[in-house]
């Protein structure tokens, strides 16, 4: 989801596990010419999902690496089950109160007619469903130590979904 914290946490974690990090935000700008808000803007949803569906195949190329992907990657089934395929899925979870007030810091470019409180509550509705099924891990975005979480999971082989 937007304003879950993906890249801000794909860095942490990268840090904390000493791996490159791979922002597909970063990419999809650099397919597109232009940031990500001007694609969706500019370009519309359509053009900017194209780019991210380019974007998952580059990654899912990757090794030993974090990606931080886009709030509506795992939407594009094939290509995220590629990328899903390489590596393990971490899903960000926020609560409602969290990204609606992530939003008003933030506006993006609205992917609906609503509002942006509105905007959020329908895409998490839509997308929270997608996110479960696809994720092997699950991490609560109030979790007071995320990064420990992730490692720990790790570590133990085991899964932390609630």
């Amino acid at each position: 989801m937007r304003g879950a914290g993906k890249s801000t946490f794909g860095l942490s974690l990268a840090e904390a596990l000493s791996m490159p990090l791979i922002d597909l935000d970063d990419v999809i700008a650099t397919l597109g010419g232009r940031d990500v808000d001007a694609l969706l803007f500019h370009e519309g949803e359509e053009r900017f999902r194209m780019f991210e569906e380019q974007a998952l195949e580059q990654a899912a190329l990757e090794k030993d690496t974090i990606i931080a992907t886009g709030g509506g990657a795992p939407l594009n089934a094939s290509a995220f089950s590629r990328l899903a395929e390489t590596g393990l899925v971490v899903f960000l979870e926020q609560t409602l109160e969290v990204l609606q007030k992530r939003a008003q810091e933030r506006p993006r470019p609205s992917l609906t007619d609503l509002e942006p409180s509105e905007e959020v509550l329908s895409l998490l509705e839509a997308r929270t469903p997608v996110y479960e099924r696809m994720a092997e891990i699950t991490i609560p975005g109030d979790h007071p130590e995320p990064i420990l979480a992730v490692t720990a999971a790790l570590n133990a082989g085991t899964d932390v979904k609630r």
